[in-house]
């Protein structure tokens, strides 16, 4: 039987094609009529009719019993369709309202109109589907103004958006979420949009997390921006991914920079192309490399490049990218002034500031090179140590400002004498150094001596039409071989312009054998006398001062001698010396200082109360330029327990011109403390007179050399007497030195001069004898 055509059957008996037996034996069946009921998806059942009468069907029966099939193929396709339909609208519900996501559909035409809202309306935008069911506003009026339009455009004319809207909302309670929206448009047969089905998701968390991610990358915009220094991220390959605002808007100059690239730009390329003109680049280049690859955590390197304003230096820092992928940081700083500053600092560590010549660090260091070519050459390396004759008068008398305009003269004169490859330096003060190359021999060195002495010779204009005539004492000093020191042979020079000045100055030496033995003397002298301030070799001895009428001992002058284990007792004159030029007279001065305070209150136990008695300590120049001399003084005081007034500082009157600082505020600070201050060796110096007016002086000493002539010499005799009428109208102590025969004791008293110290009363002791003389008067009677 074909599909749709009917099946008609006269006689069921004699029906062999199907099984009928059952029908005509059960119903009694003889005829009938059977067509198929068809179905949209295919055949549904058959509709057939059957009668217990023979009958023949026609075509029309067959017609009619076909179109019945398929009126109730229709209604079982409709009802079929209605079930499927609400199974479908039931299984969507089921899911819109299991959904956390907003879910509806909103009616466009005839009326706008809500026709479904899940519930989760209500945790999301806090609207229930009955608020948005009663009015289709109320969604875009919970929108944030600034996407109300957007929303708005979603909802009227879907069409023409693509992808999602995204809209702020504020809830009911106030509090405003991100939603994020859907939709997909309906259409009618004309192709109209007549509504729109959606989905509200609420992407609160995602926005805010976005907003925030904007935020950070605003932020390091801007950090990046507001960076000074020329900055690049690159990626892990050497790509430039982003520069800063300083690195855009570099320009080309200046050339060789290694940023003259931009954003896409292969970094590590630029860098090796920059390699052949500028230095570092290839460091650079290395470094990022090292970094990318995790070989390093941070590089630096400082290159330079030219510009056209001269020469400019960066400094190149790399610092890994700590995100994933990885890559690096890459910043430009320009420290040109910093190099600058740098180059004049080392300018200024290498030389004199005020006459620009090399100081002695860089001439040790030029000297230690010269030394270390003379090993290749046949020439000899010289040195020439110049010493101004009396400049310091020059300079006291002439201020200051002048005296370094003379200083500033003299350089410029040397710096016109020597050859190219030859060094002059300021070694310090009116001290200079002329460092020579391949000379031949002494009379060579000597030839240039000369010529320098010559140059120096013609005077210097002051201006005003004022000038001055310097002389200098030059030492000469020649290299010996392999194995020289720059420290020994500017020693050498040294120790042979000190002989020049022994010998009359305005004059040049030259370093021998002799002056060796001299200066190896000296250190033997200097590194036993360290020794025996530790091994307590030195010994303090005390002369007498005795009252010139009646003998009576009213002080002592303290003494320094040295028991050497080797040498036997040294005088003062064999090693003060030493240590003045050493400096070890400062903790020398100072353990003297300290056994006198302990002595001098010893012997204020042992004398008779009431009776006034001094200890007189000498102090050298470079004692009395240190900076904390009264500090040291007056805690000596408070830890020995001496008295003030029972101590005497002796300077002689050449230390008012060696000491370069201030001597009259340190007297001064020293008189303030109680402490009496003596002028030794007084009428030896210079300006006597002026000098004694100007420093707080309570004693002056007349020097032996003029006590010596007394009885004999009318010079001296006058000279005395000036100084002690001087003194005694000045309110000062007069204390005569070196006093050996009565005859000079006499002559001391006739002339107004009260006390006195020399071989006549007693030689420098030990302190125990000296408190036996406290109880008798010393020396012959005053009056014959």
């Amino acid at each position: 039987m074909e599909l749709g055509e009917p099946v008609i059957v006269e006689d069921l008996e004699a029906e062999r094609r199907f099984p009928v037996a059952d029908l005509v034996r059960e119903q009694g069946v003889r005829s009938g009529i059977t067509v198929v009921v068809p179905g949209s998806s295919g055949p549904f059942g058959v509709l057939g009719v059957h009668t217990r009468e023979r009958r023949t069907f026609t075509r029309d029966d067959a017609t009619f019993l076909q179109a019945v099939a398929h009126v109730l193929a229709s209604r079982a396709d409709h009802e079929r369709a209605e079930a499927a339909r609400r199974e479908s609208e039931e299984r969507f519900r089921r899911l819109a309202e299991q959904a956390p996501d907003m879910v509806y559909r909103f009616r466009l035409r005839p009326d706008r109109a809500f026709e479904y809202v899940s519930p989760s309306s209500n945790p999301i935008l806090g609207l229930t589907p009955k608020e948005l069911y009663a009015d289709p506003d109320v969604l875009l009026g919970h929108a944030h103004p600034d996407d109300r339009p957007a929303l708005e455009w979603l909802l009227s004319r879907p069409g023409e958006v693509s992808g999602p809207v995204r809209c702020r909302m504020r809830r009911q309670d106030g509090r405003v979420v991100w939603t994020e929206h859907r939709v997909v448009p309906i259409f009618d047969s004309s192709g109209r949009a007549v509504a729109v089905e959606g989905i509200a998701r609420d992407v609160t968390d995602a926005a805010t997390a976005a907003e925030a991610l904007e935020d950070q990358a605003r932020f390091a915009r801007s950090v990046l921006d507001s960076l000074v220094a020329r900055t690049a991220v690159v990626d892990a390959g050497g790509t430039v991914i982003t520069v800063n605002r300083a690195w855009a808007e570099a320009g080309p100059e200046p050339r060789g920079a290694l940023t003259c690239c931009g954003i896409g730009d292969d970094y590590l390329a630029v860098c090796d192309a920059a390699a052949a003109s500028t230095p570092g680049a290839s460091e650079a280049a290395a470094g990022i490399r090292a970094v990318l690859a995790g070989a390093e955590q941070q590089v630096q390197v400082d290159y330079r490049c030219r510009a056209g304003d001269g020469d400019r230096w960066y400094s190149l820092r790399v610092s890994p990218l700590s995100v994933e992928g990885g890559g690096a940081v890459v910043a430009h700083t320009d420290i040109s002034e910093r190099k600058e500053f740098e180059a004049q600092l080392a300018h200024q560590a290498l030389h004199d500031p005020l006459t620009g010549l090399p100081n002695r660090a860089l001439l040790l260091d030029r000297l230690a090179r010269a030394l270390a070519r003379s090993e290749r050459r046949e020439g000899r390396v010289c040195a020439l140590f110049l010493d101004l004759d009396n400049f310091k008068v020059i300079n006291d008398g002439l201020g200051h400002e002048a005296g370094d305009a003379i200083l500033v003269a003299v350089a410029g004169r040397l710096r016109t004498l020597v050859r190219p490859g030859d060094t002059v330096a300021r070694f310090g003060g009116d001290e200079f150094v002329v460092l020579c190359e391949d000379i031949a021999d002494g009379p060579e060195a000597v030839t240039v001596a000369e010529r320098v002495a010559r140059a120096l010779s013609a005077p210097f204009d002051l201006g005003g039409g004022s000038e001055t005539v310097l002389t200098v004492s030059i030492g000469i000093a020649l290299a010996e071989g392999p194995g020289d020191q720059p420290e020994t042979l500017l020693r050498d020079a040294d120790a042979a312009m000190y002989r020049a000045k022994e010998r009359g100055r305005a004059r040049h030496e030259l370093f021998d054998q002799e002056m060796r033995d001299r200066v190896m003397d000296r250190l033997e002298t200097e590194s036993a006398l360290r020794r025996a301030l530790e091994r307590g070799e030195l010994r303090v001895v005390y002369q007498p001062i005795v009252a010139l009428e009646s003998g009576d001992v009213v002080g002592a002058e303290a003494l320094v001698r040295w028991e050497h284990p080797e040498r036997g007792l040294l005088q003062p004159g064999d090693f003060i010396g030493v240590a003045e030029e050493t400096g070890l007279i400062v903790p020398l001065g100072l353990w003297v200082l300290e056994e006198a305070c302990r002595q001098a209150v010893r012997w204020r136990r042992a004398r008779p109360a009431g009776r006034p008695f001094t200890v007189a300590v000498n102090f050298s120049a470079r004692e009395l330029a240190h900076p904390d001399v009264v500090e040291r003084v007056a805690s000596t005081l408070v830890s020995t327990g001496a008295a003030a007034g029972e101590l005497s500082i002796e300077i002689t009157e050449s230390t008012l011109f060696e000491e370069p600082s201030n001597p009259a505020a340190v007297l001064g600070r020293l008189k303030a403390l109680g402490v009496r201050v003596c002028i030794d060796d007084f009428g030896t110096g210079y300006s006597s007179l002026s000098y004694l007016k100007r420093f707080p002086v309570d004693v002056v000493k007349v020097d032996r050399s003029f006590v010596d002539g007394l009885g004999s010499d009318a010079d001296d005799a006058a000279i005395v007497a000036a100084v002690v009428r001087m003194a005694h109208a000045l309110g000062l102590g007069v204390v005569a030195e070196g006093i050996e025969t009565p005859e000079q004791r006499l002559a001391l008293l006739e002339l107004g001069c009260g006390h006195g110290q020399g071989y006549l009363f007693e030689a420098p002791v030990a302190p125990g004898a000296l408190e036996a003389l406290l109880e008798r008067p010393l020396g012959p009677s005053a009056r014959p």
